[in-house]
């Protein structure tokens, strides 16, 4: 992002702050929200690190500059009405205060693994099919899940995996 983009952004919409979503550049897990005026963004650029504008205290401030636990920019967009902008990241360590990985906790999966988990076993199904005979096919059914699931599980640590069942 250069300084006409940052220039061109609408910065009247909300008193001179943006919201500012921060995502994991590899996973695609959404990080923490936080707030930057102009200043807090052109320092993002320049440094190649995540800078908010802080609310409370009035100041800028360093993702990570207490912590360690830096947010190093791979890449910022903003939305299509120029009122907020993402900022795709690499952490240096858990992002939320908590010692979290994330701000955002919950323990649902993520909707792209949903679908997957919703459409992967009929095409895993549609592979095997001409393999197996008869009642094998029955026993088969669950298979399909389990690899998706293993699959989850061995992507990482914080990955939390509902396989839904299939009566």
């Amino acid at each position: 992002m250069n300084e006409a983009a940052i220039e061109g952004l609408d910065w009247k919409k909300s008193d001179g702050l943006l919201p500012v979503v921060v995502q994991d550049a590899d996973s695609g897990t959404v990080l923490m929200v936080g707030y930057q005026d102009r200043a807090a963004l052109h320092e993002t650029v320049r440094r190649r690190r995540v800078v908010f504008f802080s609310r409370s205290s009035q100041r800028l401030w360093e993702k990570g500059e207490t912590s360690g636990n830096h947010l190093e920019v791979v890449g910022v967009t903003t939305d299509c009405d120029a009122d907020a902008v993402l900022i795709r990241a690499r952490p240096a360590g858990p992002t939320c205060h908590t010692g979290e990985k994330a701000c955002f906790t919950d323990s649902e999966p993520p909707l792209a693994t949903l679908e997957l988990l919703q459409g992967g076993d009929e095409i895993l199904l549609a592979e095997l099919r001409p393999q197996l005979a008869g009642e094998q096919q029955l026993g088969v059914r669950a298979f399909p899940q389990q690899v998706v699931a293993e699959a989850l599980l061995a992507a990482g640590p914080d990955q939390q995996v509902d396989v839904p069942r299939r009566r």
